[in-house]
């Protein structure tokens, strides 16, 4: 497990360059499932107060069957309830995960787009803090796509779980994050970059990258790779929907 504090006067233009670098300290529980050497997979997890979700999510995360290949990513979006390091000391036996803090508020955009900047993964994708992979094939199929067809993103269908509990499938589209994967080299080549908003920041995020690339390939048939779980306090729909900073579950 790790931990990165990210100072308050760097949020708004910081460069890799100028942190702290990572020291990877492996957990001597589970050696063979820390070898930071072979990490292809970055997921990231914007989290704002989601100490009840985030276990459920880690655990989603844990049975991938590529885990080994897989650093997960906590980014603490300036929670006001505590901190996650407990929760990420009973994951590290289990997975590669890193905590990195922020000193102020950026809502999931900005959140997801510091996990982004530091990320050590070909591919990244993003994972809100109350949903969770569905099945333990749903990285692999993502990144073994990406790899064999040479694509710079992956786009599967997920599930959309309503107040009521039914399920809505979102065919592959260009709207939200969920059940994306991005080629890190893409991503930094062309600068593409989430706004630093509250509102809408996974759409315009997507609409750049599918105008700066045809490599872009759908996975119609894997409609149950991620769901997007119900919670009135999430972050992406609480108060009617308004994104509000600081206000909900990442």
């Amino acid at each position: 497990m790790e931990h990165l504090e990210i100072n308050q006067n760097e949020l708004k233009n910081y460069k890799l360059g100028n942190l702290p670098p990572y020291e990877y300290i492996p957990n001597p529980v589970a050696n063979h499932m820390q070898d930071w050497a072979i990490t292809r997979i970055s997921v990231i997890i914007p989290a704002f107060n989601a100490f009840d979700t985030l276990p459920q999510t880690l655990m989603s995360i844990a049975m991938q069957e590529n885990i080994h290949e897989v650093e997960t990513l906590i980014v603490d979006d300036c929670s006001t309830e505590g901190t996650y390091d407990e929760i990420a000391e009973i994951f590290s036996k289990f997975m590669k995960i890193k905590v990195i803090r922020l000193e102020k508020g950026l809502g999931p955009g900005g959140a997801r787009q510091v996990g982004f900047d530091h990320a050590v993964g070909s591919a990244v994708t993003a994972i809100d803090a109350d949903d969770c992979f569905c099945r333990p094939d749903a990285l692999s199929q993502m990144y073994r796509c990406m790899v064999e067809k040479d694509q710079d993103m992956v786009i599967a269908q997920f599930l959309e779980q309503n107040e009521n509990g039914w399920l809505h499938v979102h065919g592959s589209e260009l709207v939200w994050v969920f059940a994306h994967m991005y080629s890190k080299a893409f991503l930094d080549k062309y600068q593409i970059r989430m706004n630093i908003s509250h509102s809408n920041e996974d759409t315009g995020f997507n609409r750049l990258c599918g105008g700066l690339t045809n490599r872009i390939w759908f996975l119609g048939d894997y409609s149950g790779l991620y769901m997007w779980r119900h919670k009135s306090t999430s972050i992406t729909r609480f108060n009617n929907g308004m994104y509000g900073g600081g206000s909900g579950v990442a």
